[in-house]
Parts: C-alpha cells; structure tokens; sequence
C-alpha cells in the first residue's frame, strides 16, 4: 500500500477525531438508536470524504467490500422482486450498515491500533452492562434505576426490552479476538466469559445463552486443554 497515503491518513484531523467516535459505538449501541444510527449516517459522508479525497479504488475494491456489496444488491434486488414497497424500503435502510462496515474497513487499513481498542471497547461495555444486569437480578433495580421488566428476567439499560442476552451474543466473537490476539491473560478470560454466560443465562433468552455456550466453547477448545473445558463448564452448569 502506497505510504503516502498511510501517512496521509495518520495526518488527517477528520480521520483522527471520528475514529474515537467508533470507539464509542458500544455505548451507542446501548443508549438508543439515535446516536447509532447518527454513527451510520456520519459513515456516508466519511465514505464520501475519504473516497475523494485520497481515491481509495485499492481499499474500497478487494473481496470484502465486493462480497458486501453483492449482498446488498441482492437483498435491494430480492425486494424490487418481491414488489413489496415496505420491503424495498428496509433494505435500502440496511445500506447504512454497508457504509459503516466500509468505515471499519478504512480505519482497520490506517490505524493499527484500531482493532485493539475497538475490540476492547465491547469488552468494556459487556462487563459494565453484565455487572449492571447481575445487580439489577440481585436488587430489581439496575444503576441507574430500571426496574426488572418481569421477575425472572433482566434486561438492564436495555428497559422494557429483553435484549441484553442476545445483545451479549451478537458481540462476544470481539471479546474473544481481543483476548485471544492483544491480551493472553487466560484466568481473566476465563472471569470475563463466566460472567457474561451467567448473565445471558439471567435475562432468560435461551437462544442467545445457547448460542454463547456454543461459541465460548468452540474458542475453548481453541485455547485450553479439554480438561480445563470441562472443569469450567461443570462449574458453569453447577
């Protein structure tokens, strides 16, 4: 890759100052669709920006954005196809999704500390709303005074939606990359996944705590000795 443009990108001020913003995209992630969303648009424009001012063709053309991109064609296609108005109108939506993944891309190319720290602020944020689910489990009320939506379930930030189980689920693959490629600390690992299985298991959402159970322990598998699984699982189970 042409070095001027690395350097190019490490100099630029937009560059600099929104990639904290994607930093923050966990929070956002919990605190509503508003500040996502505006995450999503913001990433248009920075497409736009970056497109034109550096001619990114060697970046934003490779088998990854060409495979994102025919998925797309196909959803928009499947929908035009379908002549349903309100199905053709979603898919077009989910194109934020496609600039925000070309984003992802272009600061993954530029920053070689961005997969890090983008990694580590998901890590971040599942402990504080695990932690924050357990408190509200054990005292019906979270931090910041959401009551439990039913006795048995917790749902924490996430109010009268019971979406912290799957919200766990979706996201887990990046606590494993982060611990697995930046941070070989075994036993804190093995903390960090106890306790986000244990909180999918509180919120009551089989499909996500079933979903976790099998990815954690594929990675297990990857990383520790099968006696080891098995101690932490009976644990787990126990």
């Amino acid at each position: 890759m042409n070095n001027q443009i690395i350097n190019n990108f490490k100099n630029d001020k937009i560059f600099n100052i929104f990639k904290y913003l994607f930093y923050l995209f966990p929070v956002f992630i919990v605190s509503g669709n508003f500040l996502s969303n505006s995450l999503f648009i913001i990433s248009l424009f920075l497409t736009i920006y970056f497109f034109f001012k550096y001619s990114l063709n060697q970046v934003l053309i490779n088998k990854h954005t060409i495979y994102l991109s025919f998925f797309f064609l196909y959803l928009i296609s499947s929908s035009i196809i379908s002549e349903e108005n309100y199905s053709i109108i979603s898919s077009i939506k989910y194109l934020r999704f496609y600039f925000f993944s070309i984003i992802i891309l272009i600061m993954l190319k530029f920053d070689e500390k961005f997969e890090k720290y983008f990694c580590l602020s998901f890590v971040s944020i599942l402990i504080f709303v695990s932690i924050d689910g357990l408190i509200q489990y054990f005292f019906d009320y979270n931090i910041v005074g959401l009551k439990k939506v039913t006795p048995h379930r917790v749902s924490g930030f996430f109010g009268d939606e019971l979406i912290l189980g799957s919200f766990i689920s979706k996201y887990l693959f990046l606590v494993f990359i982060y611990f697995i490629v930046f941070n070989k600390q075994k036993s804190f690992f093995m903390i960090i996944s106890g306790l986000l299985i244990i909180t999918a298991f509180l919120t009551g959402e089989r499909a996500a705590f079933f979903s976790i159970i099998l990815f954690s322990f594929l990675y297990f598998i990857k990383i520790f000795n099968f006696k080891k699984i098995l101690i932490f699982f009976s644990s787990v189970v126990f």
